[in-house]
């Protein structure tokens, strides 16, 4: 098995209280690793939730092994942590940030989850240029 890079490891946060028992998927985008949604995963698990922040498969030890990793591969990584936390858990919510959002959408056409929430990155778009002649000319 690859070696992970330190500080890119998937996590999962027990939940407590109330919320203790709703489950939160949270997924990484394209070229990401664990560590960009950790900051969600741990505000989550403030509130109570319990929360899994997985790895996509290829991702977070070499170049070669996202190289070599699909679509079909990816989606594998998601069922795992949500059949981790259906085990725990009375319902599940996916979340994902980009490709992890992408992601959570076809996982949730799969899985009976309670709910999901694609997230995807800002993009800041240029203005077109105007492509008919100024008004009167």
């Amino acid at each position: 098995m690859p070696q992970i890079i330190p500080t890119a490891e998937p996590f999962f946060f027990p939940g407590q209280g109330e919320n203790a028992r709703i489950g939160c998927l949270v997924s990484h985008g394209f070229t990401g690793t664990p560590k960009e949604v950790r900051w969600l995963g741990e505000y989550l698990n403030e509130q109570g939730y319990t929360v899994c922040g997985i790895r996509l498969t290829g991702r977070a030890t070499q170049p070669e092994d996202m190289v070599r990793s699909r679509w079909r591969d990816w989606l594998l990584s998601v069922e795992d942590g949500y059949n981790l936390l259906r085990g725990c858990t009375d319902q599940v919510f996916l979340l994902g940030l980009s490709m992890g959002g992408i992601l959570s959408l076809a996982a949730a056409a799969q899985f009976g989850v309670r709910g999901w929430l694609p997230c995807p990155l800002p993009i800041k778009s240029q203005p077109r240029p105007c492509l008919a002649g100024p008004s009167g000319s």
